[in-house]
């Protein structure tokens, strides 16, 4: 995942975005058989989002455009993959994204 620290959206010149990656390998279905999401939970609410086929078993989703926190907010990123047949994998990770509750910048 890169950057690991964002600003809530309308920050002006900032960073508040980031990109989360995922190499997801499935020994019963091909990449393009697979949805591949990562969740994560913010201000008490579970948000899941989709991501997309970059490349063989990489998958891509951004996380951004996120409210002012009132205090820097850890954000715990878990990825689950979803078979053509429903079967879901265990859920990946956490990895994690600071949410600063100010802009540093303009």
């Amino acid at each position: 995942m890169s950057p690991t620290t964002v600003e809530p959206q309308g920050c002006p010149d900032a960073v508040t975005a980031t990109t989360v990656t995922a190499t997801v390998v499935d020994d019963r279905a091909a990449g393009d058989l697979l949805r591949v999401v990562f969740r994560y939970t913010l201000d008490g609410a579970t948000r899941t989002v989709g991501m997309d086929q970059t490349a063989p078993d990489v998958f891509q989703g951004t996380l951004g455009d996120l409210p002012t926190p009132s205090a820097t907010t850890r954000i715990p990123i878990q990825v689950v993959a979803v078979d053509d047949a429903g079967n879901a994998s265990a859920p990946t990770g956490p990895v994690v994204v600071s949410l600063l509750p100010a802009c540093t910048s303009g």
